[in-house]
């Protein structure tokens, strides 16, 4: 347990810093500090047990909480008066950037307040699974750090130094939806320069997850499944490099990536993703441990279920690597990439709730075939703070201009569009 003063030990401005703290206000949190300088002590606590950090987290405060960590606050404090830490009291709010800072970190998952809970289990007892998510998906940094090192025999490390970021970002990517992922790799088109090096890493990975002592079976399976995605888009990436003289410009990268993603959310004729569906089976039949018992489960599963049916292989992956979230609505999450909390949504039916014009564009082909005027029942089911993606009642014009510019860089479309359009097809809003 930590050592710090008790609440009526506590000096003028330790009292104060926990009080900006509370009030949210970085200024006087830096000044608070400063002022005290060597006098404050930065772990101190209220008459609860809590501490500044604990506060910031409890209020989701990240800038706060980052603050106080540079200053040395401690992440596994629990003096709390029932044992609670910094990461409990972020993922009972459902404080995602602060969870991940805090792991970051070193925050101890682990720990266990008075009751036996660590922070994990206290948030899906509230129902925080995207909390949940978070930290179960979290895996330290050190495990990516350690392949930039030369180890062993080994003449130079099997991961650039500059890869490091990104690829913990990767491996800590809390998403199972194929579209998502693959929005990550657009995103970081710099792995593709060193596939062979890239692959080594997320094979000795999920390698070492599943056979180290206290072996993660689901991450292992997880990072298998990011780095079969990762094979599947470079693949496609070198067929079209194939086809031209030159190197790929930024728009032909795009469209190869695009075609993909609606090529997986094109449905059949009963309007189910099939495509998603064979690629998520193929993916999961193509792990190496089959010994592992995750991957039994997985597989005894999928074999009774018809494809086409439900649930799909991508509702069974995600509560496999995601947790079950039991209470997500459908409008909870973008219905092109599953991402949580999509703040847009189809004007013309109130239903389709997507994270932004990309997913909008990308789902219409789909969305098309069953976008209707919302009766009121429907209405009830959306909220009603999430802006429209587009004009009322422009669906039809949103269609033509899906047609036209699907491949098309969304600034060159803008541009391209005729006056006409421009009115109709509105940016979404920010």
């Amino acid at each position: 347990m930590s050592s710090s003063p008790t609440p009526s030990s506590l000096s003028e401005n330790e009292s104060h810093l926990i009080q900006a703290v509370s009030s949210n206000s970085l200024d006087k949190v830096v000044n608070f500090i400063s002022r005290g300088g060597s006098t404050i002590n930065i772990n101190c606590k209220d008459e609860n047990g809590m501490s500044p950090l604990q506060h910031a987290c409890y209020r989701g405060n990240l800038e706060i909480a980052k603050y106080l960590i540079e200053r040395g606050a401690d992440v596994n404090q629990n003096d709390h008066e029932h044992r609670y830490t910094s990461l409990m009291f972020a993922a009972l709010g459902g404080h995602k950037a602060v969870i991940n800072l805090l792991l970051e970190n070193g925050a101890d998952t682990e720990q266990k307040n008075t009751v036996g809970r660590n922070a994990s289990q206290m948030a899906a007892f509230v129902g925080q699974h995207q909390s949940v998510s978070v930290i179960n998906n979290f895996i330290p940094r050190e495990y990516i750090e350690y392949y930039s090192r030369i180890n062993g025999q080994e003449k130079e490390p099997r991961l650039p130094i500059r890869f490091i970021s990104t690829m913990h970002s990767l491996v800590c990517l809390v998403a199972v939806n194929p579209v998502r992922i693959a929005y990550f790799y657009e995103s970081n088109l710099s792995l593709f320069e060193e596939v062979k090096k890239i692959n080594i890493v997320m094979d000795h990975i999920y390698e070492k997850l599943f056979r180290s002592n206290e072996p993660n079976e689901m991450l292992s399976l997880k990072v298998h499944y990011l780095n079969f995605l990762f094979n599947l888009l470079n693949n496609a990436l070198q067929k079209a490099k194939s086809s031209t003289e030159n190197e790929l410009d930024s728009k032909e990268i795009r469209k190869v990536f695009h075609n993909i993603i609606k090529f997986w959310l094109k449905p059949n004729a009963k309007n189910f993703p099939e495509n998603m569906e064979r690629l998520l089976r193929q993916a999961i039949r193509s792990y190496t441990y089959q010994e592992n018992a995750l991957f039994q489960q997985l597989v005894r599963t999928l074999s009774t279920i018809e494809i086409g049916e439900e649930p799909s292989a991508l509702s069974i992956l995600s509560q496999t690597i995601l947790g079950k979230s039991i209470g997500i609505e459908e409008n909870d999450t973008c219905f092109t990439c599953s991402e949580f909390d999509p703040n847009k949504r189809c004007s013309k039916c109130k239903r389709a709730t997507y994270c932004d014009e990309r997913c909008q564009r990308l789902h219409w082909p789909v969305h098309k075939r069953v976008c209707q005027e919302p009766v009121e029942s429907q209405l009830l089911t959306v909220d009603d703070d999430k802006p429209d993606l587009i004009e009322p009642n422009s669906c039809e014009v949103d269609e033509k201009c899906n047609k036209d510019n699907d491949d098309d860089d969304d600034r060159e479309v803008k541009k391209q569009n005729s006056d006409e359009d421009q009115e109709n097809c509105q940016p979404i809003e920010q």
